[in-house]
């Protein structure tokens, strides 16, 4: 038989419908018990799937605010896109004027650097000319030093020959005056012989005297 029952006189044998009635029954609570679980399970899920769905409204809401935030955001940031876009082209027009103008400072700087070199090189010519002409001063000045210096000792050669010529001029009219002196003295002294003898010739060594006088004054 399918169900595995045992034929005896009279049908089946009761045992054998007892278990398995009782094995329909075990199988039935099993079943029981097993859906229950199930359903509990079913239920824990469908909290969780709540909870989770729950969680996810709110988040779609925090994304709906955010998307809002995000567009608003967004359209601040074409906004500002636009204005950077205007600078931008604002910029581009003043950076090409600077560069313009920069090329102008540029030309003029190198004009004005050829110029100042073109005027270095003539005043370097002119320092070196300088330095040529110092040159030539310095050695005149040390040659009309060395002249100075031979003028100098020139000079006091010559003051000191006028000094030893003053001395000897001194001397000499010294020497003069006292001859002067002398033949005045003499001459005194002729007059007076002169004038005693009256007409008597004078001696030979009075006269001697005289002309040895006379001839010493002529020959100084």
């Amino acid at each position: 038989m399918a169900n595995g029952f045992k034929s005896a006189l009279f049908g089946f044998k009761k045992k054998d419908v007892i278990a398995y009635l009782e094995q329909i029954n075990a199988d039935y609570c099993d079943g029981i018990s097993k859906a229950e679980s199930y359903s509990t399970e079913i239920e824990k899920k469908n909290t969780a799937l709540a909870d989770e769905n729950k969680t996810l409204s709110c988040r779609c809401d925090e994304l709906a605010q955010e998307r809002s935030v995000l567009i608003e955001q967004k359209e601040a940031a074409n906004r500002e896109k636009e204005a950077i876009a205007s600078d931008m082209s604002e910029l581009v027009l003043l950076n090409t004027a600077l560069e313009e103008k920069l090329k102008q400072c540029e030309a003029k700087a190198e004009s004005e650097k050829s110029e100042l070199c073109q005027k270095l090189a003539e005043a370097e010519k002119q320092v070196a000319q300088q330095n040529d002409r110092l040159s030539e001063y310095e050695k005149l000045i040390a040659e009309r030093e060395v002249l100075y210096t031979q003028a100098n000792k020139k000079v006091e050669d010559a003051n000191k020959a006028l000094d030893e010529m003053q001395a000897e001029t001194d001397a000499l009219g010294r020497e003069v005056k006292h001859l002067k002196d002398e033949i005045e003295a003499l001459k005194k002294d002729l007059e007076k012989e002169k004038r005693k003898a009256a007409g008597v010739q004078p001696d030979k060594k009075r006269r001697d005297a005289v002309s040895a006088i006379l001839s010493y004054v002529r020959k100084r």
